[in-house]
């Protein structure tokens, strides 16, 4: 996930997000919060961020932020 669009592409395909999906951080949150029994493990964080910046970051927080707030994800960050 070298790219924004590729993180979006990459977390839409592996979670099912629906086709209409906005591929940026909000709408990341809005499917994440309304997935069903999801567990999302996320390798090498710190490369992800290095690729990708402050984007990255919020891109993680995002997915942690979902996570907190729907009893149904599991976000591992490592």
């Amino acid at each position: 996930m070298n790219t924004r669009e590729k993180a979006h592409e990459y977390l839409a395909k592996e979670c099912g997000f629906p086709d209409y999906y906005g591929k940026n951080l909000d709408a990341a949150y809005d499917c994440l919060s309304d997935c069903g029994d999801t567990k999302i493990t996320v390798e090498h964080a710190g490369t992800l961020e290095k690729n990708l910046g402050d984007y990255g970051k919020a891109f993680l927080q995002v997915l942690k932020d979902a996570g907190e707030n729907n009893s149904k994800l599991i976000v591992e960050i490592k």
